[in-house]
């Protein structure tokens, strides 16, 4: 929020793929249009209390606040990805 991006979502990152990040909900509400259900979620890639990619004043207000505010946090956050196995509704 500081910077106005997301972890994994900056210009040095496009190279990779990493272009439109979607919420949880989000991809649950276009599944369901879709007509697909969801058979198997999971997740890919742990998430780091700690980042070490550069020493900034950001990166050391996100290491020192976030292991503070994780458990706070709501929704999947066990992985850098979410992993859906899906099927279309019979």
């Amino acid at each position: 929020m500081m910077r106005g991006t997301l972890l994994a979502f900056e210009k040095a990152d496009f190279v990779h793929g990493h272009i439109t990040p979607l919420s949880f909900i989000q991809l649950e509400n276009m599944f369901s249009k879709l007509g697909l259900e969801s058979v198997a979620k999971g997740v890919a890639g742990p998430i780091p209390l700690f980042h070490f990619t550069g020493f900034s004043r950001f990166s050391l207000l996100r290491n020192t606040l976030l292991p503070l505010l994780y458990p706070f946090m709501s929704g999947p956050k066990k992985g850098r990805a979410l992993v859906y196995v899906l099927r279309k509704k019979r």
